[in-house]
């Protein structure tokens, strides 16, 4: 009977965590902030990609302090470029971290500004 009352207790909890987090992804006016630029290697063979990259702000001044990626376009290039563009963006004031995903697709790169973003309090 004890491992079934873990399992309860564990089910419990991802739900309890699913439903936690009901933030809405919004948008956030941004100072400053280029699109990465497409590689050319990577555009010649065709390679794309969708990453998730957290954004580590300063949040007097907005300039970017840190870049993880969360989850890797598939590709180090690409996930490079990236990284690279984001380190140059500029926050609004009060901005501590935000989720960004990048996109890049035969047609250019695509991002959704604002994705989770959290302020200071």
């Amino acid at each position: 009977m004890k491992p079934l009352g873990i399992y309860v207790v564990v089910f419990a909890a991802m739900v309890a965590s699913g439903l936690a987090d009901t933030r809405k992804p919004y948008t956030v006016p941004m100072p400053y902030a280029p699109l990465p630029e497409y590689p050319a290697e990577a555009r010649a063979k065709h390679w794309t990609g969708s990453g998730l990259f957290m954004i580590h702000a300063d949040v007097d001044n907005g300039t970017v302090n840190g870049v993880n990626t969360v989850r890797s376009t598939g590709h180090s290039i690409l996930d490079k470029a990236a990284e690279t563009a984001l380190y140059r963006w500029k926050f609004p004031h009060g901005v501590l971290t935000m989720m960004i995903p990048v996109m890049f697709t035969e047609n250019g790169v695509q991002i959704s500004y604002g994705a989770g973003a959290k302020k200071k309090k």
